[in-house]
């Protein structure tokens, strides 16, 4: 174990035994070139050294991106609001980066052909599209008579608007074929359920 070898100087037979030792220590006798483990130490070849071991990859840290501030809808935009009446107001798109209220002609004359609309922009502070209630009436006075035009209130959910964070686009369109030529007043009232709050807008326009 300790490889120490000692000669006995009264035994006369250590000679014969030398060959018989040498032979014994020969690991490989067969072995008739340098391996390519012996340069780098040993007697025997060990995994670590026949074996070429991949490094371990990387462990990838996942990259996390800081949330986008939220943003807080100025107190004088909450609400309903840049109120108008439109032709073709379903033409109108709200997917895109522009505002879409940028092109929008404001419209005070029309005839029974047209097809007329209203269009508003509301904003709110929730980040779900808010569920409003619209009710729409139109009033005007024809050959000296009174009219009187009441809609039912009806739940809307009105489109995103891509521009304005906050702020979404509330339609509707307005029936001008049994309208006869006059001045009338349109009005909508705009309710918010989720806040209590009502907002009344109204335009006038004329039916030639």
């Amino acid at each position: 174990v300790t490889k120490v070898v000692k000669r006995d100087t009264q035994r006369n037979d250590v000679m014969a035994a030398m060959p018989v030792a040498v032979k014994n220590s020969i690991v490989s006798p067969d072995m008739v070139a340098v391996p390519s483990w012996a340069p780098r130490g040993g007697l025997k070849p060990t995994i670590e050294q026949i074996v070429m071991k991949p490094s371990a990859p990387k462990e990838e840290v996942p990259v996390i991106e800081e949330a986008a501030p939220t943003r807080v809808v100025p107190q004088g935009e909450i609400g309903a609001t840049r109120f108008t009446l439109v032709k073709d107001v379903f033409a109108i798109t709200t997917e895109t980066k522009a505002d879409p209220f940028a092109k929008i002609t404001h419209v005070a004359t029309f005839t029974k052909a047209d097809e007329l609309g209203w269009v508003a922009q509301y904003c709110t502070e929730a980040v779900e599209a808010p569920t409003l209630t619209v009710t729409i009436k139109i009033t005007g006075e024809v050959k000296g008579e009174t009219i009187n035009m009441n809609a039912p209130a009806e739940d809307v959910t009105p489109d995103r608007i891509k521009a304005t964070a906050g702020c979404w686009l509330v339609r509707g369109a307005i029936p001008l074929s049994d309208m006869d030529p006059a001045t009338y007043a349109f009005k909508v009232t705009i309710a918010d359920a989720a806040t209590g709050k009502s907002y009344n807008l109204s335009q006038e326009f004329k039916v030639e």
